[in-house]
């Protein structure tokens, strides 16, 4: 199996999943409470990155399992980020809301940056003699974090769901 040819399959999953569970997102939420979303999404991105690393430890399950477990990563991703964007201006005074919002996105920024520089840490660590082993146990690690991701989102609590009101 070539590594470059799993690569881009993974990132187009990612791309798909992420560009569909962005639009899902604002269609479902007439049906389903934001707060809800925002687990759901985070709960599919831990699926995803589990998913991905046991193909990585597994490599007889071919392309099928890493392309599918990142799509539903990014899947979640979709879901979880415009999802959460809209929790937080709904949970927000007008006068916190710039200040909340901006907060979010220094967040997801440094997250990211953190999550990112630890995923390479982990895989340089490794080494390349690991092969795709290495890429099993970095998406372990991060899936570890997605989990505290849906643990944190249950503690959400209700979110009036303002789409629904709006559409009726």
């Amino acid at each position: 199996l070539d590594e470059s040819v799993l690569r881009r399959q993974a990132d187009a999953g990612v791309s798909i999943g992420n560009a569909f569970g962005a639009g899902a997102s604002l269609g479902i939420q007439v049906i389903i409470l934001p707060d809800r979303i925002v687990a759901a999404g985070t709960a599919c991105v831990a699926a995803g990155l589990l998913v991905v690393a046991f193909a990585a430890w597994t490599p007889a399950l071919g392309l099928v399992a890493p392309v599918a477990g990142s799509t539903l990563a990014g899947l979640g991703m979709g879901l979880a980020t415009s999802s959460t964007s809209l929790v937080v201006m709904q949970l927000s005074s007008r006068g916190e809301l710039g200040r909340n919002t901006s907060s979010l996105q220094l967040g997801e920024m440094l997250g990211n940056a953190l999550l990112g520089g630890l995923a390479g840490t982990v895989f340089a660590a490794l080494g390349p003699a690991s092969g795709p082993a290495a890429f099993g146990w970095v998406c372990l690690a991060l899936s570890v974090t997605a989990i505290a991701g849906v643990v944190t989102a249950a503690r959400i609590g209700h979110v009036e769901n303002q789409a629904a009101r709006a559409a009726s």
